[in-house]
């Protein structure tokens, strides 16, 4: 198989609505907020200038959430929360909105704490209310759903308890319900994985590992290259964190990915305005 098959393969299962989709912030990079190394070198710039050598070099080789736990023993880290609380839906926001709504995947789950996916989907008349990961969320969680993976601006506890837990190298055990869902258990066979760097290696990473060569979705994994078209597109194989897993990684620029996959599906590619529905996801 070339990548245009794969991706064909990728767009025949949506059409057939069996398709989770697992994002990270790289979708939102283009919507006013920083990916997560660019907030913690933001962060750690900040720390530098009081930090010994060797205390630099130790916060150089931390993970985001354990850097903010740390830093929530000593100072208020909510002004760093709100950071997340501004921009305006992606044209991946809008497009996986729309196939949401039309039936046409399964799940959206989400490592990022923004309500991008909120507004893009109250703006297609889905008021759907996500699953958090901080949550008690008994037998409700099924599919069709939003999922929140690290928590939720608008509820900083739920966010401020994902930092605790994965800084201490603990998967809170929402988080590993809905990556079982999304991975193993849901009525779905193919992943497809966007705008992520797999970089969560203290909960995320240790879960997918721990289910690996077991019975798992098929797994669709965009690489973001901004110089690849649809029609150059690179296939290559699974990040390491995948291995055990069936599946193949395309390399491509995500909004071709995203744009191509919409006029497979003969949706709008064109953005809404999304400033009514914000203020009403806020306000939730």
């Amino acid at each position: 198989m070339n990548a245009g098959d794969i991706a064909n393969n990728a767009f025949d299962s949506v059409t057939k609505g069996k398709v989770a989709f697992l994002c990270g912030a790289g979708i939102s990079r283009n919507s006013g907020f920083p990916i997560a190394a660019d907030f913690k070198n933001s962060v750690f710039m900040a720390l530098a200038r009081d930090l010994s050598r060797s205390g630099i070099q130790s916060v150089e080789k931390m993970p985001m959430e354990q850097l903010l736990e740390n830093l929530s023993r000593f100072v208020g880290i909510s002004e760093l929360i709100d950071v997340f609380r501004d921009g305006k839906p992606g044209v991946a926001h809008v497009i996986l909105a729309r196939l949401f709504s039309r039936h046409l995947c399964n799940c959206i789950a989400t490592t990022n704490i923004d309500q991008l996916f909120e507004q893009a989907l109250l703006a297609e008349g889905n008021n759907i209310r996500p699953f958090v990961s901080s949550n008690n969320l008994g037998s409700q969680l099924k599919p069709p759903c939003l999922l929140k993976l690290h928590g939720d601006v608008q509820d900083k506890e739920s966010v401020m308890m994902t930092i605790k837990n994965v800084a201490r190298r603990e998967c809170i055990a929402a988080t590993r319900r809905m990556l079982e869902g999304v991975f193993r258990s849901w009525d779905h066979d193919t992943v497809i994985i966007l705008g992520y760097s797999c970089s969560d290696t203290l909960d995320i990473n240790p879960f997918l590992r721990s289910i690996a060569g077991r019975k798992t979705k098929q797994v669709i994994f965009i690489e973001h290259s901004a110089e690849l078209s649809m029609e150059n597109a690179i296939l290559g194989s699974l990040p390491p964190v995948f291995d055990g897993f069936e599946g193949q990684t395309l390399k491509v620029k995500t909004e071709e990915f995203v744009n191509a996959l919409a006029q497979h599906c003969h949706l709008r590619t064109t953005h809404t305005k999304f400033t009514a529905v914000k203020a009403e996801c806020l306000a939730r």
